[in-house]
């Protein structure tokens, strides 16, 4: 189930109550807020800079940070991954500058219209920290980001179970 390494539709239908986006399109071509509050493109579509909401707090209580973004990104990129459709989804992505806390530059190779429709779905933000506690196979179990819902229980071929976040109160209204 993690995010970044899914090849399925049908896991990331899950996993975006999990891990959320920096943006959500509700409807094509209509972006509104997910993680970050606001964002700006360049007039050649190569640099993306987001400004994240202050306040959100992964599932493990560790902070939302721009280090927190360029970790994700980074971690779509590096082979040891074995990203699935999010390094498809990234393009001619170059690198992810941290510009302070709360503020993220994805950078790209080339203009890239695609990038906000494409973060929203294999390109969920996940927990630094808990990546290195839990380890990838762990991870892939119960992926931990900043969504109104926590896996509780995933018993393979049969069912996953979600649980509400309790101290979920950052979302965005669609």
């Amino acid at each position: 189930m993690d995010p970044q390494v899914t090849n399925f539709d049908s896991t990331i239908r899950v996993t975006l109550n999990v891990c959320e986006p920096l943006v959500w399109e509700p409807t094509p071509g209509r972006f509104v807020p997910g993680l970050a509050d606001s964002w700006e493109v360049s007039p050649d579509a190569t640099a993306y800079t987001f400004r994240l909401k202050q306040g959100v707090r992964f599932h493990d209580g560790t902070p939302l940070t721009a280090e927190a973004v360029k970790f994700t990104m980074d971690r779509v990129v590096n082979p040891e991954t074995k990203a699935g459709q999010s390094h498809d989804q990234l393009g001619p992505y170059d690198h992810t500058e941290v510009v302070d806390d709360h503020t993220v530059k994805i950078v790209m190779k080339e203009g890239y219209a695609p990038l906000l429709t494409n973060l929203n779905g294999y390109l969920g933000i996940v927990s630094p920290t808990a990546v290195a506690k839990m380890g990838l196979a762990e991870f892939a179990r119960r992926p931990v980001g900043t969504g109104p819902f926590m896996v509780q229980e995933w018993v393979p071929k049969d069912h996953i179970t979600l649980a509400r976040n309790p101290n979920y109160a950052w979302g965005s209204s669609l």
